[in-house]
């Protein structure tokens, strides 16, 4: 789970079907926190991908090992998450008021870990064929001027 910056809303992973498996797909959901009644949201219903799924390979710690959170943008408007697709792991920009995707990383690589530093930098834990466990940095606040595109197309 993850507070906004404005403490307002929180973000979190969750499956809504019962049994919940090892196989079941969670969903990012974001909910105002401080309302009498929250109404969760699904910003990736649509989305037919694994969200923080995981990838088999020697470089990252068992799937036991937890969840990365979603991380807000410096404004609010955002959710960095990471998916799973065709055995490469990358981050995504989700728009809160839309649930469209920004890729923020792309190619034949595993994302493992991401998190957040107080100036909304992003660290990531990422891995090529042949590179492991390397450490990048992002600027988030650079992904929030790129263009939003529809998750339905991926």
């Amino acid at each position: 789970m993850s507070l906004s910056p404005d403490g307002k809303q929180v973000a979190f992973l969750a499956a809504t079907h019962q049994p919940v498996n090892s196989y079941t797909e969670p969903d990012l959901w974001v909910a105002r926190s401080l309302a009498r009644t929250p109404k969760p949201r699904n910003l990736t219903a649509d989305f037919d991908f694994d969200i923080d799924g995981f990838i088999i390979g020697d470089s990252a710690s068992p799937r036991a090992g937890g969840l990365n959170k979603p991380i807000w943008t410096a404004d609010g408007k955002g959710l960095i998450e990471i998916f799973s697709k065709e055995g490469k792991r990358n981050p995504l920009l989700f728009d809160v008021a839309t649930g469209g995707a920004t890729d923020v990383t792309s190619g034949n690589q595993g994302v493992m870990a991401f998190a957040r530093r107080p100036t909304f930098e992003v660290d990531l834990q990422h891995s090529t064929p042949t590179r492991v466990n390397d450490i990048f940095v992002l600027d988030a606040q650079r992904l929030v001027r790129r263009q939003t595109i529809d998750t339905r197309q991926r």
